[in-house]
C-alpha cells in the first residue's frame, strides 16, 4: 500500500496497429515490433459488433521472423463482449522465451476471429529506456 500519493507522467509511443475493419472468420496479424528499448508494453482493443468468437493475443519472438513464437497473453472474446475494450500490459522483464534464450525482443499482436466481427488493435510502448529526459513540463512541477 502506498503511504503518499505519486504522480507518475509516462511516454507512451505509438508502434502499429490493425486499423478497423468488419472481417470475416480468419487472422489478422500485426507487423514485428523490437521492444528492447521499452520498460512496458500495452496492446489495446476496440471490440466493435461481435457476431462469433475474437481472440486478442500478443505474441512475442527471438527475431522477426517469428523464431521461437510463443503467445505472451490471451484474451478470448464472444459476442456478448460487444463494444468493449481491452487491454494486455506486459513489463519488459515479462517477456521472457522458453527456449533458452533469455528474453522475447520481438512481439506483436495477433487477432484470431469467426463470422464477421468489427475491431481495431494498437500496441503502444511506455517509458522507453535511455531515453532523454523531457522538459516539456518542468514548469508545472511545483515544489513542496
Amino acid at each position: 500500500m502506498y503511504t503518499n500519493l505519486y504522480t507518475e507522467v509516462h511516454e507512451v509511443m505509438y508502434w502499429s496497429g490493425i486499423d478497423t475493419s468488419a472481417q470475416g472468420a480468419s487472422q489478422t496479424v500485426g507487423p514485428w515490433v523490437d521492444v528492447k528499448q521499452m520498460h512496458r508494453l500495452a496492446a489495446v482493443l476496440e471490440a466493435g459488433t461481435l457476431t462469433g468468437t475474437l481472440a486478442f493475443i500478443l505474441q512475442g519472438a527471438e527475431d522477426d521472423v517469428g523464431t521461437n513464437l510463443e503467445a505472451l497473453e490471451t484474451v478470448n472474446l464472444t459476442a456478448a463482449d460487444d463494444d468493449t475494450l481491452h487491454f494486455i500490459e506486459i513489463r519488459g522483464e515479462q517477456i521472457k522465451a522458453a527456449a533458452g534464450v533469455p528474453y522475447f525482443r520481438y512481439v506483436r499482436i495477433v487477432l484470431t476471429h469467426s463470422n464477421a466481427n468489427v475491431f481495431c488493435a494498437t500496441l503502444l510502448g511506455i517509458v522507453p529506456r535511455n531515453a532523454p529526459v523531457s522538459t516539456a513540463l518542468i514548469d508545472s512541477v511545483n515544489v513542496v
